[in-house]
């Protein structure tokens, strides 16, 4: 059950849904809901290529939605996009970051092997 679902609110009767704060709210149009499709295609190119297939994936998921008019899925899609984009990104920081401390080790290690 999804948090729309979950807490009775139903994103149809908005105008335009906030999907960084979760909440639906009156102004606007639905084309606003992001796809995070350029994100995708960056973070598949340049970080993480499983996390950001699941990106494209569900970025034109929530493209197809939109296109359609079924928002609420639109949405949904969008949100998983989002997720797996932070979490790819996320991922490739904290590897990125183990693979220099790990550079730098070899590298102190050598030196005081060398004295």
């Amino acid at each position: 059950m999804s948090e729309y679902e979950h807490n009775n609110v139903n994103p149809y009767a908005a105008d335009y849904v906030d999907v960084e704060n979760d909440r639906p709210f009156s102004g606007g149009t639905p084309e606003h809901i992001p796809d995070y499709l350029v994100w995708a295609i960056l973070e598949t190119l340049f970080c993480c290529l499983p996390f950001g297939i699941a990106g494209i994936i569900y970025s034109a998921q929530a493209n197809s939605a939109k296109s359609a008019g079924n928002y609420y899925q639109a949405i949904e899609s969008a949100k998983k996009a989002k997720k797996y984009l932070i979490i790819g990104v996320v991922g490739w920081a904290v590897m990125f970051v183990g693979y220099i401390t790990v550079v730098a080790i070899i590298a102190v290690v050598g030196n005081n092997n060398m004295n």
